[in-house]
């Protein structure tokens, strides 16, 4: 795990709101409103096929990038977001996987309110951060408007350095988590190359960022200290001096220590555990996000690692609009959905509010059933769907890993979902517990 605190995929990718519901439900009416019909989906432009060049990659290869890819929940941000007909509620789109924002796709239609980091627009490709509009990209091998044209070294480069174009392109914008990625081995970064080497091109070009050119100096000069100090997590480096003003100051109870149960593990399997949740990005949504003087952006605080949405921390402030997938509040650990609003879980090893009371096999039935160990159904954004095409060894060394951090004691509140939207999620998950996780 990086001790280091940095501004870890600002938006991310994942986050995998897989189940929304688009109840019309509005933020003060969400504990008293009935569900609603979802407003109409955009209107996009037809799927195009694209050309793409050979694919000299092993299927052994190939099957190992699509896991990385499925896991670490790529298709949440980068595959467009529709209505889906069987499930009733929005979800990826596979006729157009991986294929990134679509062209005159909308942006995000309401506003983030102080200190909020994030909204998702429409279909789940565009994101409204507090400095500017981004998009995801094209993944697909199309030539002309996907990674078609990249090779394998610029695709390493990308987490290597930071940069597009082998380094010497436009910064990494967020919501890509680059900087959890780039904790994979080259191997696993070659594997997913190869993956997104194999899927249908897709001719689809996003919209450019609309970052003001001063914010782009500053994602550079950021994205070099994530490197400097994943490197030396000592280092000591200097504020931007053309940051961001801060955002306004949150006022968080203190870190308290917990008591984990006496449990031991294999190193190696922890080890194993730690490196899937580090890349896999679990940090962005379960580790409160606070000021960071150094990076003068909001970063995950690594002394709350992985404990969940704070005792009396804010909801989001800012207002959605009629069709946008979510509302990020100032922590990263509140999301106001169009049901209501959802806190991430303390996963740490606390007894009383963490993960300390569940045995190995509940957390494996966590994503086998989509429930809680208590039994409550899960909900969005917790990627259950995509994490469960993990295989079982995988999942036990993700909890031989959650039970060796630190023990936090932190109560998380309840969600504020009527329980209505409960009992319809419980049938979306119902319907996709029928699926391979993944394209389908």
């Amino acid at each position: 795990m990086r001790e280091t605190t940095t501004p870890s995929g600002v938006l991310r990718s994942a986050l995998v709101l897989r189940i929304l519901l688009l109840l019309g439900i509005g933020a003060a009416g969400a504990l008293n409103a009935q569900p609603q019909a979802p407003p109409l989906a955009p209107a996009l432009k037809p799927v195009r096929p694209g050309k793409a060049p050979p694919n000299p990659y092993s299927k052994k290869l190939v099957a190992r990038g699509r896991l990385l890819v499925i896991s670490s929940g790529c298709n949440d941000c980068h595959t467009p977001w529709h209505l889906d007909p069987d499930l009733g509620v929005p979800a990826p789109d596979w006729t157009r996987m991986l294929s990134g924002h679509p062209e005159g796709g909308p942006d995000p239609q309401g506003e983030v309110g102080p200190g909020d980091i994030a909204l998702i627009g429409p279909t789940f490709t565009s994101f409204k951060l507090p400095f500017g509009v981004t998009y995801s990209l094209n993944l697909t091998p199309d030539i002309d408007t996907g990674t078609g044209s990249w090779t394998e070294k610029m695709f390493l480069d990308i987490f290597r350095k930071g940069r597009h174009l082998g380094g010497d392109g436009r910064p990494v914008y967020p919501p890509m988590p680059w900087d959890w990625y780039r904790t994979r081995s080259d191997e696993d970064l070659k594997a997913i190359f190869a993956y997104l080497r194999s899927i249908p091109p897709l001719r689809n070009m996003p919209s450019t960022e609309k970052i003001p050119p001063p914010v782009e100096g500053v994602i550079v000069e950021l994205n070099n200290k994530i490197i400097a100090l994943q490197a030396n997590p000592g280092a000591k480096l200097e504020a931007p001096k053309n940051g961001p003003p801060p955002p306004p100051a949150l006022a968080l109870k203190p870190v308290v220590t917990g008591t984990a149960p006496k449990r031991s593990y294999p190193a190696d399997l922890v080890r194993k555990g730690k490196t899937i949740v580090v890349a896999g990005a679990c940090n962005v949504c379960h580790t409160p996000w606070t000021y960071n003087p150094v990076m003068r952006v909001p970063a995950p605080d690594m002394t709350r690692m992985l404990s969940g949405h704070p005792e009396g921390a804010p909801d989001p402030q800012g207002k959605p609009g009629p069709q946008d997938i979510a509302l990020i509040g100032p922590t990263f650990t509140s999301f106001q959905l169009p049901f209501g609003i959802v806190y991430s879980k303390n996963l740490t090893p606390d007894i009383a509010t963490g993960s300390g009371g569940w045995t190995e096999e509940k957390f494996l039935a966590i994503f086998r059933t989509a429930r809680h160990p208590d039994g409550r159904v899960l909900l969005p954004p917790m990627p259950w769907d995509m994490v469960r095409i993990l295989p079982d060894a995988d999942l036990r060394a993700v909890f031989a890993y959650l039970q060796s951090i630190p023990p936090l004691r932190n109560e998380v509140p309840a969600p504020k979902v009527p329980p209505e939207a409960q009992k319809m999620l419980e049938g979306v998950n119902a319907k996709m517990l029928l699926h391979a996780p993944g394209p389908h």
